[in-house]
């Protein structure tokens, strides 16, 4: 009785004597199937047809999630280039999610323009991260939740490629311990009730597998407590003890280790190329590649954010 009367739970109003209504997430599905592999979705004007990843191509990025499109099934569309992984295309358009007492429903925000079409960035309120990818937000009220498709994706029990037991929400509001991977303190914690393990919803949604372009293999999540003075990354050529990380991407096959941010950047649901307002100006997503990000005049690093 203590759980279901949470504040993450319930929103404070009693039911007693209230008819039930039909299940709000009991709703029609995400697309309509116009032939066999092909459907029409309902957040795009196109059909799109199922295709099946045969090579990797770091331009490839799934609208709804911004990741690359690594292996698997995913759509394709028939006149544009609206990408969508099956697993995204087949989310539900509404939600009831652990994380909050409403139900939430599956958005794009976008204008258009005379120019481009301009995004809204979503700030998730689990995992922190801002998008420009689809996201699940409450519209009851004045109230607005937003949860980005990545950590609307996860559910009880959570399985942790790093972790042996599973994982659960089983912390009561308002507690933020510091997350066992990441060292950082956690919105949103995901526990185990056998070991009180601590996993942020930030170190959860990253991808486990992910790749680099001079590595034929995948590289996926390590979690090390002592990490060698041999181990440096690929990209930055930073040493990983230097830089205090202990969760960083690497290859079995070959020995690759890259940082994080370097493989995935700072902001992986920040699709490259789009248009959104960043305060009192338009700014643009730049491509991640090194040689062509212009220089940050006050910090001197190359910069992913471009005002225009």
């Amino acid at each position: 009785s203590i759980c279901a009367i949470g504040k993450d739970v319930w929103d404070g109003k009693e039911l007693e004597g209230v008819p039930e209504i039909l299940d709000i997430t009991q709703d029609d599905g995400p697309f309509e199937v116009i032939s066999e592999g092909v459907i029409l979705y309902f957040l795009h004007d196109h059909h799109l047809r199922l295709e099946v990843s045969k090579f990797y191509d770091e331009n490839m990025l799934c609208q709804a999630c911004v990741l690359p499109i690594y292996e698997g099934n995913f759509y394709v569309c028939m006149e544009c280039e609206f990408i969508l992984h099956e697993t995204c295309a087949k989310a539900p358009r509404r939600i009831q999610h652990a994380l909050h007492p409403h139900p939430l429903i599956l958005e794009v925000s976008k204008r258009y323009t005379s120019n481009n079409v301009h995004h809204d960035v979503v700030h998730c309120d689990t995992c922190g991260r801002c998008s420009l990818g689809f996201a699940y937000r409450c519209r009851i009220g004045v109230c607005d939740f937003k949860l980005d498709v990545r950590c609307a994706s996860i559910s009880e029990p959570f399985y942790y490629e790093g972790h042996e037991h599973p994982m659960f929400l089983a912390l009561g509001a308002g507690i933020k311990p510091i997350c066992h991977v990441c060292k950082t303190k956690c919105l949103k914690p995901l526990n185990c009730i056998k070991c009180n393990f601590i996993l942020c919803f930030k170190c959860a949604t990253l991808p486990y597998k992910a790749r680099y372009r001079h590595d034929t293999h995948f590289l996926t999540i390590s979690c090390s407590e002592e990490v060698s003075e041999k181990e440096w990354c690929e990209v930055c050529e930073r040493n990983l003890k230097d830089t205090c990380t202990k969760v960083f991407y690497w290859c079995n096959e070959c020995y690759t280790t890259c940082h994080i941010e370097c493989l995935i950047g700072r902001d992986p649901y920040m699709m490259p190329g789009q248009y959104f307002n960043k305060w009192v100006t338009t700014a643009q997503v730049l491509r991640k590649c090194n040689t062509s990000r212009p220089l940050c005049g006050s910090c001197k690093n190359h910069i992913m954010i471009y005002m225009i």
